[in-house]
């Protein structure tokens, strides 16, 4: 008897292999649908369109608490290299209050690759509308702004435009999101002419 069922024991074991294999693979592959589905929703980016009554709307949105308006292009180098900078902030501090304006005419395909791979794809992102003029839309985004980027805007909870910065400064941008305005020492930006803004060929990358 030991011997039958010594002979019908590797038979029964090959059986529950082949179960656990199979219930294996089927979890590969649901664990792979939801990585999937992750991702997607990761990089899924909402491009506005910033027209006239668009500062206004962003103010309304934001009022009652500090918040940093961002103008950037994807022409500008500085502007580029600074993007996986803002996501590392965002990620200390939350996307909620940061909102990113694109200045320049350009196809939306290119501007969502930037912003995806810098790691930003879900923050509140804004572009020109194609009718409307840069430069009306420049004063709406802040009047004393003379049209070099990258330009950031520092605004109260009032909705009241309080400091600039040209460059990233991470302290002083954690400082205002955090309500300490006075711990915040930006720098002063100088003027600079107004740039034409020109249309960006949309094979470029």
């Amino acid at each position: 008897m030991s011997g039958a069922r010594c002979k019908r024991q590797p038979a029964y074991l090959v059986v529950i292999i082949r179960r656990c294999l199979r219930h294996a693979a089927s979890l590969v592959v649901a664990l792979a649908g939801l990585a999937g589905a992750s991702v997607s929703a990761q990089q899924a980016v909402t491009l506005q369109r910033f027209d006239a009554s668009s500062m206004a709307q962003i103010i309304k949105a934001h009022r009652g608490k500090p918040f940093i308006v961002h103008a950037w292009g994807v022409t500008c180098a500085p502007c580029i290299v600074e993007l996986p900078r803002w996501a590392a902030l965002m990620r200390d501090v939350g996307r909620a209050h940061v909102v990113f304006v694109q200045v320049e005419a350009a196809p939306d395909d290119r501007v969502e690759r930037l912003l995806t791979r810098a790691g930003l794809a879900r923050a509140e992102h804004w572009v020109l509308s194609p009718e409307d003029s840069a430069e009306a839309l420049r004063d709406q985004i802040d009047p004393q702004w003379q049209g070099e980027l990258p330009h950031t805007v520092l605004m109260t909870a009032e909705g009241q435009r309080a400091a600039r910065l040209d460059h990233t400064e991470p302290a002083a941008l954690r400082a205002w999101l955090a309500g300490r305005p006075g711990d915040v020492r930006p720098p002063v930006v100088a003027p600079a002419p107004r740039r034409p803004i020109m249309p960006v060929d949309s094979k470029a990358h």
